[in-house]
């Protein structure tokens, strides 16, 4: 997700102290949102692959233990 970038040139204010300030702090806003939607996006697809991967080696663990484990079917 690309933001567009506006490259037109804006004239300098006489007082540059000042009149950047509300610029900067509207910056600062944007970033913890997009910090925060670009975290959940990558944490939902580590899901994707980290769950089932937790399942699949539960049942592969199970079954192995399961094959150490189990009667042995050849004594009475």
């Amino acid at each position: 997700m690309t933001e567009k970038k506006d490259n037109t040139k804006k004239p300098s204010p006489t007082n540059p102290g000042n009149a950047s300030e509300p610029e900067a702090l509207a910056n600062l806003e944007k970033a913890p949102t997009h910090f925060a939607q670009t975290f959940e996006s990558s944490a939902r697809r580590r899901e994707r692959m980290v769950y089932p991967a937790i399942v699949v080696f539960g049942i592969m663990g199970i079954s192995g233990f399961w094959l150490i484990y189990k009667p042995d079917q050849r004594c009475p």
